[in-house]
Formats: structure tokens, C-alpha cells, sequence
């Protein structure tokens, strides 16, 4: 039998697994004249960067490579409504 290890703070998404997509939060990102637009895109981008930045990792990029690829992905993102 292993130890147990101790719980963790951090989602499961922070461990590098995307998460299942809140399909009602992508929509209300798309809303640009709604309030609570920013604050969902917000929540997906919180979501979803560690989960891409350790993909980025997986496919060889070094940290700093990796970072800059993933913020420059949200960037894209934020000027770009879906």
C-alpha cells in the first residue's frame, strides 16, 4: 500500500488535465456588449492556461518558450472574440 499524499489546494486542471468545458461560460465570453464577458473570459483563461502551458511543455518547448507561447495564445484571444 503507498502512503497517501496530502490533498492538494490546487484544481486538477493546475496539474496539467484541461478540464471539462463549461460550455455556457465559452458563450457568455462571446457576448462583447455583456457584463459578465470579461469576467468569463477571465474564468476560461484561468482554466485553461496551466493546462496549455503544460501541453506546450509536453511537446518539447522549453519553460520560458512554453510561457511565452501560452500567454501569447490568450493575448491572440483577447483581441480576437470567438
Amino acid at each position: 500500500m503507498q502512503p497517501s499524499s496530502p490533498a492538494r489546494a490546487e484544481p486538477a486542471a493546475s496539474q496539467g488535465a484541461f478540464r471539462t468545458t463549461h460550455w455556457t461560460v465559452v458563450l457568455a465570453a462571446r457576448q462583447q456588449d455583456e457584463p459578465t464577458a470579461r469576467e468569463a473570459l477571465a474564468s476560461l483563461c484561468m482554466s485553461y492556461r496551466y493546462p496549455l502551458y503544460a501541453f506546450v511543455r509536453r511537446q518539447g518547448f522549453a519553460p520560458h518558450q512554453a510561457e511565452d507561447l501560452t500567454q501569447a495564445r490568450f493575448s491572440v484571444r483577447e483581441t480576437v472574440r470567438l
